[in-house]
């Protein structure tokens, strides 16, 4: 009954509000009057006594109550569903004394595949303070869908610009490489060569004294 005194505020139309909100005020009288004389408890089935105030009677607090502050970046909008108030985000983010509301499977990605993000199939309605037809929950859904695109965009663009860096650092590497086996190569060779030359001059010069060693005469 509270949607009808919502509706009504909503559309600026105070008279059906107050009509509404007395209508509203009629039937927990009536319902409080039936279980009086039933000696039925009431039963509160989205709110729970303060423990604030455990002597109070009349203290309640709502069961599913929200108490992680706003992000403005990642939650979008609130809304209820089965009388639970909830948030909608772009991202999965942790609630208190809440169960996770938005279970979104984003895969890494792999060449060139697709970022959009993956969302399982949901039940149930939603709306942002009032009602929504199915026309405008899907539109909201591709509009999720196209805004987490965006944010990735810049992503994949470094990712790429990345890649090319890589693959110019490998091609240096291997030029490099090629250009060092080489310079060793020849260095090598020269080298060898120096070594020889020195070898074959020593050779010459030990023959050499042995030759004029045995020449000169004993006296």
């Amino acid at each position: 009954l509270w949607r009808y005194v919502s509706d009504a505020i909503r559309a600026s139309d105070q008279v059906r509000a107050t009509e509404e909100k007395f209508k509203l005020e009629e039937e927990q009288r009536r319902g409080h009057r039936e279980r009086k004389e039933q000696c039925v408890d009431w039963v509160t089935k989205l709110f729970e006594r303060d423990p604030c105030h455990p002597e109070a009677i009349n203290k309640y607090i709502y069961k599913y109550k929200n108490v992680r502050p706003w992000d403005g970046i990642t939650d979008l909008f609130e809304y209820e569903h089965e009388f639970k108030v909830k948030t909608r985000t772009r991202i999965h983010a942790p609630m208190v004394k809440q169960q996770s509301l938005v279970a979104m499977e984003v895969h890494p990605p792999s060449g060139d595949e697709d970022l959009s993000p993956r969302y399982p199939k949901q039940t149930g309605t939603r709306r942002k303070y009032g009602s929504q037809s199915p026309d405008r929950m899907s539109s909201m859904d591709e509009d999720d869908v196209t805004s987490f695109v965006q944010y990735l965009k810049p992503l994949r663009e470094s990712q790429a610009e990345l890649k090319e860096q890589i693959r110019s650092v490998r091609s240096d590497m291997r030029r490099y490489q090629t250009a060092n086996r080489e310079q060793l190569s020849s260095f090598y060779t020269k080298d060898w060569v120096l070594f020889c030359f020195l070898a074959i001059v020593l050779l010459f010069q030990w023959y050499a004294q042995s030759t004029q060693t045995s020449a000169v005469p004993e006296i």
